[in-house]
């Protein structure tokens, strides 16, 4: 008799992140523009703004094969200054919104602008909301354009989760996207969160993501939260 369950691996799931695998909707429409207009940015580069999961980190990779960029967490700058100052000619910021030490942040902006090269900021607010104490540092980065991601909607949502199944090796029907877009928050961290649960049930279960399966599956988290 087989088992109800099985063990499982938690094995590595490489999102695709080249720009093909970009699922383009209204919602980062503007955004995708602007890294396709690379290198025709006004000095010195683009704020890029948008909520977790809204995709900053796979358009900063398309950016970075394209322009030939490093990334680096705001939250650990000096590599990246001692880059900026070697005569990087493009740099990929993440996160902002971490930025431990706005000093440094303030001399990388400035060494990008000295040496005419571009930056790439992620963050999940506005330069105007980070409570940024050093008023030069926000006078750059408000100077910089900003493009905004925002909430999907159903139809960029649905493309999304397909396409994170995708990067699981799983194939799901178009009316099991419909179900789950009928009962889910609507964001890209619920999506990314779904996927990765449901990915786990099919496999410990051995069964294929149906609508019976998803259904069951749903009444059974309900039940467990009650």
């Amino acid at each position: 008799m087989t088992p109800e369950f099985q063990y499982t691996f938690a094995f590595d799931v490489r999102e695709a992140q080249d720009r093909d695998d970009l699922v383009v909707g209204p919602a980062n429409a503007a955004a995708v523009a602007w890294v396709d207009r690379w290198p025709d940015w006004r000095p010195p580069g683009l704020v890029l703004i948008g909520p977790p999961a809204a995709g900053k980190s796979h358009l900063g990779a398309v950016w970075c094969r394209r322009s030939g960029a490093a990334r680096h967490p705001a939250a650990r700058l000096n590599p990246a200054l001692e880059a900026a100052r070697g005569g990087a000619r493009a740099l990929l910021i993440e996160d902002v919104d971490d930025a431990a030490d706005e000093d440094n942040l303030f001399r990388l902006v400035n060494a990008m602008i000295e040496a005419r090269g571009h930056l790439l900021v992620t963050c999940q607010r506005p330069p105007a909301q980070l409570g940024l104490r050093v008023p030069d540092l926000l006078s750059r980065l408000r100077a910089m354009q900003s493009v905004f991601l925002g909430q999907p909607d159903d139809e960029l949502l649905g493309r999304v989760i397909k396409k994170q199944f995708g990067d699981r090796g799983v194939l799901v029907d178009n009316e099991v996207i419909l179900f789950l877009l009928r009962r889910m928050q609507r964001s890209f961290v619920a999506a990314r969160r779904l996927v990765a649960e449901l990915d786990a049930a099919a496999l410990a279960r051995r069964r294929k993501l149906t609508i019976p399966f998803v259904r069951a599956w749903f009444a059974d988290t309900v039940n467990r939260h009650a």
